[in-house]
């Protein structure tokens, strides 16, 4: 019994992936692209020096807070033609605090401005807002409700699938740059290491503990039959 939780703690040693400062990789890290440059916040960054032309939209997603107090940013970045070029050059911009999703775009934050403008250019007054929408590479379109149907057939024959069309109430299903609030804040999603981070050595030292106390039990089992067949 002892030799198997001996096996049992090496095997989920081994099976717990790690970064290289020993830090666990959780799941939501596992598949992301690291940083290698010093840019914590790309979309402030690229909205203040411009957007790359192959660039559609960037946003932090949330963060991982380990136990040492090193956060760590989860970024999710819209690119046009993502090939590992392409990729290669956010990962060269961004801070190793950064981890790096990438999302196959077809339009640029430059091309979906342009597209924002011709919309908002047509001073139709059935539109009541238009905007770039932050997580993906959507343009939302605020209409009635009876308009829905009638702008979504009509702009997207025009700009393409990027056009999301709505009324009031899908608000908030995405989150938008400046041109327009949704009606109700929705709180930031709280990050998840911390509960994952305490959950697996709870878990851990109550496999332990049990073990420990069946190898004892079998052991005291083992000692009182040979007592007994002693005394006889």
């Amino acid at each position: 019994m002892k030799k198997l939780v001996i096996v049992f703690l090496l095997l989920m040693c081994v099976s717990m992936p790690m970064t290289p400062n020993g830090q666990e990789v959780t799941p939501r890290l596992a598949d992301r692209s690291a940083g290698k440059g010093t840019i914590e916040n790309p979309e402030e960054y690229w909205k203040i020096n411009g957007y790359p032309d192959n660039i559609s939209f960037a946003c932090e997603e949330g963060q991982e807070r380990f136990g040492d107090g090193t956060i760590t940013k989860l970024i999710i970045v819209g690119i046009v033609n993502a090939d590992e070029n392409n990729k290669q050059s956010v990962i060269d911009l961004l801070s190793p605090n950064c981890r790096i999703t990438f999302i196959n775009c077809t339009q640029s934050y430059k091309q979906r401005e342009v597209i924002l403008n011709k919309i908002l250019n047509m001073e139709d007054k059935e539109i009541f807002n238009v905007t770039l929408i932050r997580n993906n590479e959507e343009i939302h379109v605020l209409v009635s409700k009876n308009n829905v149907g009638h702008y979504t057939e009509s702009l997207k024959a025009q700009f393409g699938d990027i056009i999301w069309v709505t009324d009031e109430s899908a608000i908030g299903y995405h989150e938008p740059f400046d041109h327009y609030e949704p009606l109700e804040e929705t709180p930031t999603p709280q990050c998840k290491s911390d509960t994952y981070n305490w959950i697996f050595p709870i878990t851990l030292i109550v496999l332990v503990s049990v073990a420990i106390i069946l190898y004892f039990k079998r052991t005291r089992s083992k000692a009182t039959i040979q007592t007994n067949n002693a005394v006889h």
